[in-house]
């Protein structure tokens, strides 16, 4: 799995709304007049929630792999140039081969506990102790995300409700649209009508990771 490049720019004052996506970002945050300030994210595993955007900020940011962790800050402090940093997260994502596996198959289609503990070889007890040893979200995280967020693909594409409640992996169409509301934070029809909801649901993350430039402005 490869990083993701992306870029935002805020032109106006305003709120957005950030999304769960199980994925840590590295961000270079521009002010005008000020130096660049190298940040990092945790894991967004909660519902969505509402940030306040202040008018001339620029962020460029590399997003990891669901299940990839940044490396420590001090590292990062001494990667001065974009290269530098790139070579590290390169090097990261190689090291955390294996909770990116796990992730990406609790998230696939049909993806389940059993499922990821038979691909690393080890009872699902043992892979839930380990995954709470190493104080990431539990299996059913990843699985209930990646579920969503092909749904959200499915309703933004047009598909009939009920075929894209079914083709997602929901009982029904009214499972899904409790997982959208949950995860997304609107209905089916809701986020249909939106399409900046859409374009953020549509983002690299469980479920849908791709390795393409995003932007969003």
């Amino acid at each position: 799995m490869q990083m993701v490049h992306w870029t935002y720019e805020a032109k106006t004052a305003g709120r957005g709304i950030v999304l769960a996506d199980g994925c840590c970002d590295v961000i270079v945050e521009t002010r005008p007049g000020a130096a660049p300030e190298i940040l990092t994210t945790g894991l967004d595993a909660a519902a969505p929630r509402s940030i306040r955007n202040t008018a001339g900020l620029t962020f460029s940011g590399i997003r990891l792999p669901p299940g990839v962790a940044p490396p420590p800050a001090d590292l990062l402090a001494e990667a001065a140039t974009s290269a530098a940093r790139a070579e590290l997260l390169g090097q990261t994502i190689a090291a955390q081969e294996e909770p990116a596996a796990i992730a990406a198959c609790l998230a696939g289609p049909g993806g389940s506990l059993s499922l990821a503990a038979a691909m690393a070889g080890v009872s699902p007890r043992s892979l839930q102790r380990h995954l709470r040893a190493q104080g990431g979200p539990p299996p059913d995280f990843w699985r209930l995300l990646g579920r969503a967020r092909r749904a959200a693909h499915l309703v933004g594409a047009g598909r009939a409700l009920a075929d894209a409640a079914f083709e997602a992996g929901y009982s029904d169409q009214a499972h899904m649209s409790r997982a959208l509301h949950r995860w997304i934070g609107a209905p089916p029809a809701a986020l249909r009508a939106d399409p900046v909801l859409l374009a953020n649901a549509a983002q690299p993350g469980p479920g849908n990771w791709m390795a393409e430039q995003i932007s969003a402005r």
